[in-house]
């Protein structure tokens, strides 16, 4: 167990350092209030949304963005999102600030990012990713189950650092 308990630490460390956690002047601080989120999904013509009482994993991306593409292909991002996804205290919102809406359907057309397809917003204006962060993408929030910001992170999570987004996950699924 104290194994464990040093790993996560050095982890989390880690991340921190590689700059992937949130810094208080560049977005929402952790126990903030999340602002809503809702949208129609721009292929599915269904509403996706911010559920309240579920633990929700947000992630705002693009189209022509590195490493946004780097982690939504990342096979134990896909994972974990899988896994919680089974879960009905569970949501994922996946929040595209592309310009162009026509640009989302073939980029989530590839085999590698098709999970994402049924839980996308589309966000042309960045009106709602402008609540949550002045800038930067590929922006990810935890938010538990009592609607604040659980935990942010800015930048791609990469299969390092899954981890610990999967701890913060459980944890948040706990309280």
């Amino acid at each position: 167990m104290k194994k464990l308990s040093l790993f996560l630490v050095c982890l989390v460390i880690a991340v921190c350092a590689y700059g992937q956690t949130e810094t208080a002047s560049n977005g929402l601080k952790n126990g903030e209030p999340a602002p809503m989120l809702k949208g129609v999904n721009p292929l599915t013509n269904q509403t996706v949304q911010l559920v309240q009482g579920k633990v929700n994993l947000v992630v705002f991306w693009a189209t022509w963005c590195r490493f946004c593409a780097q982690e939504l292909r990342t096979p134990e991002f896909a994972a974990v999102v899988d896994k919680y996804l089974k879960n009905p205290d569970f949501n994922f919102i996946a929040v595209s600030v592309d310009e162009k809406v026509e640009d989302i359907a073939p980029f989530v057309q590839k085999p590698e990012y098709s999970y994402i397809k049924n839980y996308i917003i589309s966000d042309p204006q960045r009106a709602q990713f402008l609540n949550y962060a002045p800038k930067s993408i590929p922006r990810t929030y935890v938010i538990g189950k009592d609607g604040k910001i659980f935990k942010s992170f800015l930048g791609s999570i990469d299969a390092d650092a899954i981890e610990v987004l999967d701890e913060f996950i459980e944890t948040a699924l706990k309280k």
